[in-house]
């Protein structure tokens, strides 16, 4: 898909996830309100809207739209960090759409959970198309050890939106799922995020 497209397809999902959350009339000032010299943190980057505004508005409109998407993404982890993340299957969802959302590379997340299915942290824990980087499960299964986590969420984007899982996506599950299982910890999906799509290998029968 043709990158600007891509780009416009992931702000006009959070702008709707924006509007859904019916933010607060101080939220929505804040985001409309002229751009200051401010540092943006580094989660949930966002790719400015192109080929309609000049240079500075394109910026600014950016600047906001990342700022929304980082609050966005803080909101639904403490969320997940305060029940269950499958008492509402859609926070993970969204979180993991808005994480991944113009994303040009692949990369490997990890949601460790307590023993409530709670999040405990979330990272990033490899870069690269999983068919070609070295995961690892010893690394996964040494920092769900490091974190006390009791079960795990994998995730991972496909750049091209297609998350047909591959050959590729099926062994690398069943090898976490086996490495964790002999330190009693439990994978408890794999999903791949395409776009807005997202396919979970637990619901395919796969884990």
């Amino acid at each position: 898909m043709d990158t600007h497209i891509s780009n416009l397809l992931g702000n006009t999902f959070l702008l709707r996830t924006v509007t859904a959350l019916r933010c607060t009339h101080s939220l929505i000032a804040d985001l409309m309100s002229p751009v200051q010299e401010t540092a943006l943190p580094e989660p949930c980057p966002v790719a400015a809207p192109s080929g309609q505004f000049d240079g500075k508005t394109t910026d600014a409109i950016s600047y906001k739209l990342a700022v929304a998407r980082e609050l966005y993404c803080r909101l639904m982890a403490c969320k997940m960090e305060n029940q269950p993340i499958f008492s509402d299957p859609s926070t993970v969802r969204d979180w993991l759409r808005m994480y991944c959302a113009d994303l040009e590379h692949d990369v490997l997340l990890v949601l460790f959970l307590d023993a409530r299915n709670r999040l405990i942290v979330a990272e990033e824990m490899f870069r690269g198309a999983i068919d070609t980087i070295s995961v690892h499960p010893r690394e996964i299964v040494k920092a769900a050890l490091a974190r006390n986590a009791r079960t795990i969420l994998m995730a991972h984007n496909h750049p091209t939106q297609v998350t047909e899982p591959s050959l590729s996506d099926e062994f690398i599950t069943r090898d976490v799922r086996d490495a964790l299982a002999l330190v009693d910890i439990k994978l408890l999906d794999h999903m791949i995020v395409g776009g807005t799509e997202i396919t979970s290998l637990a619901e395919r029968g796969m884990i």
